[in-house]
């Protein structure tokens, strides 16, 4: 996070045009982080998976569970969206035990319950975790 990407980062996050007007290139900036993030994503899907195809990339509960786990959990700290994580897996799995015909019902609800009344997530509401800068 001290780094001079770690910064540079940090610097885009909060306000563009300060971090344009420092030198910092904000399109680079945000094209690596999206290829970084897309590279890491993919590599532990594709391992998850040990296949990758159109049906199985593009299927929706794969594709919002990372956004969802991250909202549940809380955005800017290291610990939240592990703790989203959990919490949405434990969601999940208990939906398609209990009551498998509305498992998206039940998927799309705790999204919505969670930014209406935790919008922060949960670690940045309750005080908890490392913050991230």
């Amino acid at each position: 996070m001290r780094s001079r990407y770690g910064l540079a980062l940090i610097a885009v996050r909060d306000d563009e045009m300060a971090a344009s007007a420092n030198g910092i290139d904000v399109f680079r900036v945000k094209i690596s982080a999206f290829a970084g993030s897309a590279f890491i994503a993919g590599s532990l899907y594709t391992y998850y998976i040990f296949h990758v195809g159109p049906d199985s990339v593009f299927d929706l509960d794969w594709m919002l569970l990372p956004l969802m786990m991250t909202v549940v959990g809380g955005t800017g700290t290291l610990l939240g969206p592990i703790l989203g994580a959990f919490v949405m897996y434990a969601v999940f799995d208990l939906a398609r035990i209990v009551v498998p015909d509305y498992h998206p019902v039940i998927s799309g609800l705790t999204i919505i319950l969670a930014m209406l009344f935790l919008p922060n997530g949960l670690m940045r509401s309750f005080g908890g975790g490392v913050r991230v800068v």
